[in-house]
């Protein structure tokens, strides 16, 4: 006979409690009980088909779900019609019909099992009232719930181990390069000390980086529309920009015209910048 099982029942925290030999009994009373639920007890078949003896008492063993009538003749697996059929049965199923029919012969009511203050529960392992658990015990929701909270704390102890890794290789050079960038153009900075970094292990110096830097910083797509061609450092790294030379800045009276966020004033390497300024001022008025 084929019959609805509860795959959860092996995540259930009330039967991963049980023994192991009680865990056979009751996979046999689900298995071996009649459409109603009741089984007529024989223990010797019971014995012989988990393999084990069965020793204690079936109210101690399954309290609230298992219930013992006419005198421990029969054993009723509470709510088993419920999880199989639905609560209300019908006798217009052939499978329902039966189970009526035997429950009007136990019970004396063949719509409804006896509830005698038992609830009525899926297969009778999951009591829908609380039952005290070992110790420990978790559900398995509880258990996917930590898995999932566990795997996003380490994804999170990444996250900071990386940060903490760029903070602590930023060299004197690349805050020299940070500190020069347009700072209303700064994002990412942990990205751009390791664009920097492997930079410089391949072969380029700081020194190179920071003069193409400068080059850029009087350019004519820099300085023209208040800076709004300026892109962010990171983009201007990973493409090698200070290996360009871009056209200077057009020339406007004494001096090249730049926005006031890109003025390196107070830096130490102001009068280097202006003299090349100067320079290329002179250039654009030779031609």
């Amino acid at each position: 006979m084929k019959r609805f099982t509860e795959t959860e029942k092996w995540v259930d925290p009330w039967f991963r409690s049980l023994p192991a030999v009680s865990k056979l009994i009751w996979l046999y009373l689900v298995d071996r009980c009649d459409a109603a639920g009741c089984w007529e007890v024989d223990l010797p078949a019971m014995e012989f088909g988990i393999g084990s003896t069965v020793k204690g008492s079936i109210a101690a063993r399954f309290a609230r779900r298992v219930q013992v009538f006419d005198d421990g003749r029969f054993w009723w697996v509470c709510g088993f019609t419920a999880f199989q059929f639905g609560k209300e049965l019908s006798e217009g199923n052939a499978f329902q019909g039966k189970a009526i029919h035997i429950m009007d012969a136990r019970f004396g009511d063949g719509r409804h099992a006896p509830e005698d203050g038992v609830p009525l529960v899926e297969e009778g392992f999951q009591a829908s009232l609380p039952i005290p658990m070992p110790v420990g015990t978790r559900t398995h929701k509880e258990e996917e719930k930590e898995k999932k909270e566990e795997k996003e704390e380490k994804e999170k102890r990444k996250r900071a181990k990386k940060r903490d890794t760029f903070a602590t290789t930023y060299t004197p050079e690349f805050e020299a390069f940070w500190k020069r960038f347009p700072a209303n153009h700064k994002a990412n900075k942990p990205g751009c000390a390791s664009i920097f970094g492997a930079a410089l292990a391949a072969g380029t110096t700081a020194a190179d980086i920071m003069a193409g830097l400068d080059r850029w910083l009087v350019s004519e797509d820099w300085t023209k529309e208040g800076g709004r061609y300026i892109p962010g450092p990171e983009p201007w790294l990973n493409n090698q920009r200070w290996e360009a030379c871009p056209k200077p800045a057009r020339a406007v009276g004494p001096a090249v015209e730049m926005h006031p966020a890109y003025s390196l004033k107070g830096d130490d390497s102001l009068a280097a910048l202006e003299a090349d300024t100067e320079r290329l001022r002179k250039g654009a008025s030779r031609g």
